[in-house]
């Protein structure tokens, strides 16, 4: 929280050009008491009642490792859009399971880096999306719809007869030999 005093800012009882003047600049000042309570805030609206859901943090927002830690300590998952992200999310101390992987457009490179990381949750917005994911992959659905989704093993053949393609995310597991 912002205050002014005897003509200077304060920011959570800090003097702001007492921490401009020790910090290198430039820096980001982020406040973790108003994070945390926005956070649970949040949490406790979207995951109460009948349905509830995972709060996925997306890291392209705001990358710093600080943050991230914060919000995985908090419960968070994170969606990350490319390797460097992912591992960011890995060294903060995000589970393999608490990643979700998005981009508009997949290609067969970052799903195979991804994959290797451990990331089990991808996003699929178009139907190439799921050819390229169902490729040497047993999927589940990885959604809390409601719905009887079950297991498939030929994505294509499991979303294809729907009238409409919806974004949904999926999750793989290794086929069993």
């Amino acid at each position: 929280m912002l205050t002014f005093n005897d003509g200077d800012l304060y920011f959570e009882g800090q003097s702001l050009p007492e921490l401009i003047r020790d910090c290198a600049s430039p820096f980001f000042l982020f406040s973790e008491p108003l994070l945390r309570a926005n956070f649970r805030a949040l949490q406790r609206g979207l995951t109460t009642g009948p349905n509830p859901a995972r709060i996925r943090y997306c890291a392209k927002t705001n990358n710093e490792p600080a943050v991230l830690e914060v919000l995985q300590r908090l419960g968070s998952d994170v969606m990350v859009s490319h390797l460097a992200e992912a591992e960011l999310a890995l060294s903060c101390g995000f589970e393999p399971e608490q990643i979700a992987f998005q981009r508009p457009v997949l290609s067969a490179d970052e799903i195979r880096s991804a994959i290797a990381v451990g990331v089990r949750f991808f996003h699929a917005f178009h139907m190439d999306d799921i050819s390229l994911l169902g490729l040497n992959w047993q999927w589940r659905r990885g959604c809390n719809c409601g719905f009887p989704c079950g297991c498939v093993t030929d994505l294509a053949s499991a979303v294809s007869h729907r009238s409409h393609f919806y974004p949904a995310a999926w999750v793989l597991t290794p086929l069993k030999s």
